[in-house]
């Protein structure tokens, strides 16, 4: 019975190929994120108030800079995490998507901000973007 193959063995090894496959799909996407964390937070920490002033019809004040300094320190936490442990795609892909509905999303349409445009469809086309991707990858 040389060169028999069991029914098995396709399914072995089509569930092989589809995990090398995924793997760069899951680095791609995790290092993507991680890098529009890492710029996110070198913005909100080194340019605060230019970083609002592009997606705000606002001047920041003392209080926005706090905040959004704040902010990039805990950005810069994400984007290290993403890129030195093995977070799970669903978890980062759901991280994304919630990004998304607090911060441009809710922004825009719940919060009502003085968003603005275009600039902060820019904030909304890259996390839906990545939202969309991640869901495709899984």
């Amino acid at each position: 019975m040389l060169g028999h193959r069991s029914p098995i063995t396709p399914r072995l090894h089509a569930l092989s190929v589809t995990k090398r496959l995924s793997l760069p799909r899951l680095q791609t996407y995790t290092k993507a994120s991680a890098i529009i964390y890492a710029l996110h937070a070198l913005q909100f920490l080194a340019i605060p108030e230019t970083f609002i002033s592009y997606n705000f019809d606002v001047t920041p004040d003392a209080m926005h800079v706090f905040i959004a300094r704040g902010s990039g320190l805990t950005c810069a936490g994400v984007a290290y995490a993403m890129h030195k442990f093995d977070i799970p795609l669903k978890l980062l892909v759901a991280y994304n998507a919630m990004i998304g509905l607090v911060y441009p999303f809710n922004a825009a349409y719940i919060s009502k901000l003085p968003v603005k445009y275009p600039m902060h469809y820019l904030s909304q086309v890259l996390t839906a973007g990545f939202t969309v991707a991640g869901v495709l990858a899984l």
